[in-house]
């Protein structure tokens, strides 16, 4: 399993993502990031630990999945009457059945969780055969290294118009360790089982690339210490919508919508590590990996045992 480092929507959520389920008010804890269950990769989004996620409309807060049905049913819901609205511009039938996810999804404000559904198919009806946009122009880019149970784990984030890009290399699962040029394989369009992930995420929104053989993800710096540059780029991908539980599982929205996602590069130098390289942040003190312990001089490092 992936260990909390994993992104998902459990997002270096911030960019680097968590679990697309909306769950009330936000719930920060005074003077701790994130709720004090996960940790800042930039300063709009949090890294959630396993078993919470950020609720829609506030990325800087983490809550337990699955915390409020009647929530996600609204969020949702709105999200249907909004992109309803789209599918009527698109004209023609889609703007037909556009027009009824944007009834239904408002509907799904009131009614909750079968108005998600609802404005969810209203939403994609009313798009249907349409693809979004996206032309990646970063700022706020953030890089970071971990090495996780001795394997390296490269993350890249930053915000794009209304979007967070991720890309997230796990050597442990596959992605190079060395520069080198990684052809994406089925098994980087889930969560679960990628070894190099690109991730588009937008509010409680998150997608993953639709299979394409020839895709490719160039890594041509893979710095490991601060200083050092994580550096790469990635062809142009169409993205399709999906939902990633907190056991990573990644699954297709029926009908959800999709992104063309333009190429685009980064290139920046790598921050002093976390924890002594050896964990990551957690409130006001480290989550170590396996053989360190928390350094009793430090709660901010990680030393061995």
């Amino acid at each position: 399993m992936r260990s909390n480092l994993r992104s998902t929507v459990f997002s270096f959520a911030a960019p680097f993502v968590v679990v697309v389920i909306a769950c009330g008010a936000p719930q920060n804890t005074p003077g701790e990031p994130c709720s004090g269950h996960g940790h800042l990769d930039v300063p709009t989004e949090c890294h959630c630990d396993r078993g919470y996620e950020s609720p829609a409309g506030d990325p800087l807060s983490c809550v337990p999945v699955g915390g409020g049905a009647g929530g996600t049913g609204a969020t949702a819901g709105g999200t249907g009457a909004t992109a309803g609205g789209s599918g009527a511009t698109a004209g023609g039938t889609g703007a037909t059945a556009g027009g009824s996810g944007a009834t239904a999804g408002g509907s799904g404000a009131t009614a909750g969780g079968s108005g998600a559904t609802a404005g969810g198919s209203g939403a994609t009806a009313g798009g249907s055969g349409a693809h979004e946009m996206v032309t990646v122009a970063p700022t706020m880019p953030e890089v970071r290294y971990f090495n996780e149970m001795g394997q390296g784990v490269w993350l890249y984030g930053a915000q794009t118009g209304a979007f967070v890009v991720s890309i997230e290399s796990y050597a442990g699962y596959g992605a190079p360790s060395t520069p080198g040029t990684y052809t994406l394989q089925q098994i980087d369009s889930s969560y679960l089982t990628c070894a190099v992930c690109v991730i588009m995420k937008r509010g409680a929104e998150r997608y993953m690339p639709v299979y394409t053989p020839g895709k490719t993800v160039t890594l041509s710096q893979l710095g490991t210490m601060q200083g050092q540059r994580f550096a790469g780029s990635v062809d142009a991908l169409e993205f399709r919508e999906v939902t990633i539980a907190a056991n990573y599982t990644t699954t297709d929205v029926p009908n959800g919508r999709r992104l063309l996602v333009s190429a685009h590069a980064w290139d920046h130098a790598l921050p002093a590590p976390e924890c002594g390289g050896h964990g990551h942040t957690h409130g006001n003190t480290c989550h170590c990996d396996p053989g360190y312990g928390v350094d009793p001089a430090n709660p901010m490092n990680c030393i061995p045992q």
